[in-house]
């Protein structure tokens, strides 16, 4: 499970007690964006299981880092790498992360589009990260 408060959180399928919770970032504050609906803006999408590394993929908004797709064990929690997925020229501010995320042939998909609102120079866009 992940939350708009950049966490995720591993839940026992038996009872749903927590196993293990990560917190990724600070969310953006609604107030920092030029439109949106959703305050604060962390994680947004769901995120994508890829059984043949034992990862989690899961992409935050934080305040300082913009979009940054991390790759979590699904075991533990524990971060095993972290990038940002802004294209160059891109404007973090006025792109939203809303989509699933995907995983296929050694990829990870990421889609993007605008904020609730269609404010600002946005485009949107797929982004694969091998």
């Amino acid at each position: 499970m992940a939350t708009e408060g950049d966490s995720v959180y591993a839940l026992a399928p038996a009872d749903g007690h927590v196993v293990w919770r990560r917190h990724l970032g600070t969310p953006v504050p609604l107030s920092s964006l030029p439109c949106g609906n959703i305050d604060p803006l962390g994680i947004t999408s769901t995120p994508a299981y890829d059984p043949s590394s034992g990862s989690l993929f899961v992409v935050a908004e934080s305040r300082d880092r913009g979009h940054v797709l991390f790759a979590l064990s699904a075991a533990t929690g524990a971060v095993r790498w972290s990038r940002s997925v802004d294209l160059a020229g891109d404007d973090p501010t006025t792109h939203q992360q809303r989509a699933a995320l995907a995983v296929d042939n050694g990829y990870v998909y990421i889609g993007f589009g605008g904020l609730a609102g269609d404010c600002g120079a946005y485009r949107g866009e797929v982004v694969g990260v091998p």
